[in-house]
């Protein structure tokens, strides 16, 4: 089988802080979402380990909700 190989913690003098998750979704979102091009998104992808068709899937889906406001505004059906 594998051997574990013993290591001691290492001690790191600095303070511990409380995490707030819903600060590090917001980050996590607005990063995303101030992200213009399709290059952009795919560092970020990346960095992330998403899946590398994940760009693709967040403009595509961009580009639908630019086509419905611009229905919208045209006096058009946002159901269509």
């Amino acid at each position: 089988m594998y051997e574990i190989a013993a290591s001691d913690p290492k001690v790191v003098a600095g303070e511990l802080e409380q995490i707030d998750k819903a600060a590090l979704r917001r980050a996590k979102w607005r990063e995303v979402a101030q992200a213009r091009t399709l290059e952009q998104l795919q560092a970020i992808g990346k960095a992330r380990g998403y899946h590398p068709l994940w760009p693709s899937h967040i403009m595509r889906e961009r580009e639908a909700k630019r086509a419905k406001i611009d229905a919208l505004a045209q006096g058009g059906d946002m159901f269509r």
